[in-house]
């Protein structure tokens, strides 16, 4: 049995994808091989919260809760706007103070704003090491701020530190799409290559993101789903209705982050028929968004507020169609979603819209569970809609009957059994 120190700023009850790779982990290894105590914060900034998940949390792990960061509702009282998630862009219509400050964020404070929960968190693992004793630690970023945390404990007491890298770091979307100042980005690339080569094991989200992050021991580990969230094949089939009598279902599960342009897909829906319901869930829309989908003349666009998780998933699950958007920068490729997981365990049809050359689109294409079309032609995907929408209409539902299994089969375990193994051989 392993023991496990894993640190991570997000952690139930915040809600949302970013919590959801950990949490699925712990729950298909917990007990198995692995025993978890987890560090999170006492009260995160979350964009949401979602109290359901915390009964996700097996009752053996060990959870401690530190620090009070409040930089967000600091930023929120200055600015009039909440502290920004994955997308640090500016326009016109901001004030002078709001573009100081994300300036400041973008130069001043590296690598992002949770770093101010760093010393907590460091000083709170300390106390755990000294009351009990570890195989090893585990960081996750985004934060990367939190991989600070396993290299100065990796320093003082010379213990295994594998770092997860859910995103990239000097390639993230929003750092591309809104470049900081040319010194601030040699200090970002310095901690990323230090952080790389300090860690004993790397855990990548995606082969294409490891390929362009500095050298390090790297082993690629997908996102996974839990097999007891989602029906199998055979139960959607038996379960599905003979007539269909309500809209085609369009969905877009999650938040709308900088690189997203979901407007053209939305005229091209409003071109095609009458008979279509498109449904945001749980995303806020701005209001450019919201101008936009106002032009609209015959697509019915809904909106429904943020779902607990399981609740996201029954909507993926009543969806003839899902939509996935890979954010449009450099470093694409590599993007690779907890949402592509969930959708594909779903067995719903996925119209993605981004590089046909990326990882997530490869993924689609080997579980033959959709087709990806670039940003700039969609026309094409008409094509795809109608034949969909005219099936619907007919009474057939399209229900993926690919294989899921190696989706439900995560590879932590063996990966840190191996590292245990070579360091203490050695």
């Amino acid at each position: 049995m392993l023991k496990i120190l894993l640190i991570s700023y997000y952690f139930p009850p915040c809600g949302g994808a970013a919590v959801q790779r950990w949490l699925r982990l712990i729950r298909q290894t917990e007990g198995s091989g692995l025993h978890f105590t987890v560090i999170c914060p006492i009260d995160g900034i979350y964009p949401n919260l979602d109290p359901s998940l915390q009964k996700q949390i097996p009752a053996s792990v060990k959870l401690i809760r530190t620090g009070r960061a409040h930089l967000g509702k600091l930023w929120s009282k200055v600015t009039d706007k909440p502290m920004p998630y994955g997308d640090l862009k500016t326009g016109r219509g901001d004030s002078i103070l709001h573009r100081a400050l994300v300036w400041i964020r973008l130069n001043l404070i590296i690598p992002d704003l949770r770093v101010f929960w760093v010393p907590a968190a460091y000083r709170t693992a300390k106390a755990e090491l000294l009351l009990d004793q570890y195989d090893l630690v585990i960081t996750t970023g985004p934060p990367h701020s939190t991989h600070l945390v396993g290299y100065l404990l990796k320093k003082r007491y010379k213990l295994l530190w594998v770092s997860d890298w859910r995103d990239p770091w000097v390639q993230i979307h929003y750092l591309q799409l809104n470049p900081p100042s040319r010194l601030s980005l040699m200090i970002h690339k310095h901690l990323e290559k230090l952080m790389l080569k300090q860690s004993d094991l790397a855990l990548v989200v995606s082969r294409y993101i490891s390929d362009s992050l500095p050298p390090g021991n790297k082993r690629i580990l997908y996102n996974s789903v839990d097999p007891n969230e989602f029906p199998s094949y055979e139960d959607m089939t038996n379960s599905r209705s003979e007539k269909n009598s309500e809209s085609f279902t369009i969905k877009y599960v999650g938040q709308l982050t900088a690189g997203q342009d979901i407007v053209p897909l939305l005229q091209l829906l409003d071109s095609l028929t009458e008979d279509i319901r498109f449904q945001f869930i749980g995303t806020k829309l701005s209001d450019e968004l919201e101008a936009a989908i106002h032009s609209l003349k015959r697509l019915k666009v809904e909106r429904k507020s943020f779902l607990s998780h399981q609740e996201a998933i029954a909507e993926m699950l009543s969806a003839q169609l899902l939509i996935l958007l890979i954010n449009d920068y450099p470093g694409s490729e590599g993007m690779v979603t907890t949402k592509l997981f969930e959708y594909l365990a779903s067995r719903r049809p996925i119209l993605c819209v981004g590089n046909t050359k990326s990882e997530a689109s490869r993924l689609i294409d080997s579980y033959q569970a959709g087709a990806c079309f670039e940003y700039n032609q969609l026309q094409s995907a008409g094509e795809y809609l109608q034949d969909l929408i005219r099936d619907y209409q007919k009474g057939i539902e399209h229900i993926n009957k690919a294989d899921l299994s190696e989706l439900m089969q995560p590879h932590l375990l063996e990966y840190l059994q191996e590292l245990n193994y070579s360091k203490s051989s050695h």
